[in-house]
């Protein structure tokens, strides 16, 4: 398989890589990777990690990664509800240790 293209999610925004990209590793944030193969694109979500980029070839090392195929979007949508209501209660408790230290 030969890929003709790659985009990561970098700390300041994503970046693509193609053939004859300068060296160098970078720092991957939360987000899509897609790659870009003659035939077909496949995404990539992932949690961080690193992209190295040398010898006309990338590498990606990944804390976590899950094709965009093999989501759950039923799971995926009662983990986003449960980030936010978790979110939400640290909120208040927040403002209540506000209220109770003034």
């Amino acid at each position: 398989m030969v890929v003709s293209y790659v985009r990561c999610p970098g700390l300041d925004g994503s970046f693509g890589i193609m053939a004859n990209h300068q060296e160098g590793i970078f720092s991957l944030d939360i987000g899509e990777i897609m790659i870009k193969t003659n035939s077909e694109t496949k995404y990539y979500s992932t949690s961080g990690g690193f992209a190295e980029i040398a010898n006309d070839g990338v590498c990606i090392l990944v804390e976590t990664v899950e094709s965009a195929s093999d989501i759950d979007i039923s799971r995926a949508e009662a983990a986003l509800q449960r980030s936010r209501d978790r979110k939400s209660s640290s909120d208040k408790e927040n403002l209540d240790q506000v209220r109770l230290e003034s």
